[in-house]
């Protein structure tokens, strides 16, 4: 079993910067969605890259900048399964 984190549906057309962005999904209540999941249901995984807007904050690392970020960005080129 796996919790995986829901985020917005990946839009058709990409930023300017050739990258996708996506939200978090998040319920009624405001809070982040997702699930325990089957391992099996797992194709493969989505490198994301958080949107930083303004100066860069010392206190966010790699271990806690999901909790902080709200954008982020997919990577086509990351991946040799998403790089088309």
């Amino acid at each position: 079993m796996a919790y995986v984190s829901w985020y917005t549906e990946i839009p058709s057309v990409p930023s300017a910067s050739g990258m996708f962005v996506v939200r978090k999904a998040l319920d009624h209540a405001n809070h982040p969605q997702g699930a325990v999941i089957s391992l099996n249901k797992i194709i493969f995984h989505c490198p994301l890259h958080p949107s930083i807007i303004g100066d860069p904050r010392p206190q966010l690392t790699k271990e806690n900048i999901s909790a902080f970020a709200t954008e982020f960005y997919i990577n086509p080129f990351s991946s040799g399964q998403v790089y088309q």
